[in-house]
């Protein structure tokens, strides 16, 4: 989810390293929404072309580099909210073992539901 230049207030989408396919990069848009302001056109000398057609909007096998804001802002909040729920069990864990090293000994170590190895 690295986005690969500076995010612009202004534009509609967020170019990322990861690719997503449309499906989920431009889930609850309209395809004349993505196309305009996502920039999804050509330009020839005959006219503008969109980049894919209206049909390829829900497509898994189709991915894109853009995604939408709306898509890119969703995505970091769940994770960020994963993420900090994992780095509590993780700091503990790392507290109790920096204890057991003080005493010297893990032989009388107790197992927590909330180790990120097992659930014993």
């Amino acid at each position: 989810m690295n986005p690969t230049k500076e995010i612009d207030s202004d534009s509609w989408s967020i170019s990322i390293r990861a690719s997503i396919p449309f499906r989920f990069a431009f889930a609850s848009y309209d395809y004349d929404t993505v196309i305009q302001q996502g920039n999804f056109i050509q330009k020839f000398a005959e006219g503008i072309v969109p980049r894919f057609e209206e049909s390829d909007l829900n497509a898994l096998h189709l991915s894109t580099h853009d995604v939408s804001k709306k898509y890119y802002n969703t995505t970091i909040e769940v994770l960020m909210k994963k993420w900090l729920q994992q780095w509590i069990i993780l700091f503990g864990n790392i507290h109790k073992i920096i204890e057991h090293l003080d005493k010297g000994s893990f032989q009388n170590f107790e197992k927590s539901e909330k180790s990120l190895v097992s659930k014993d």
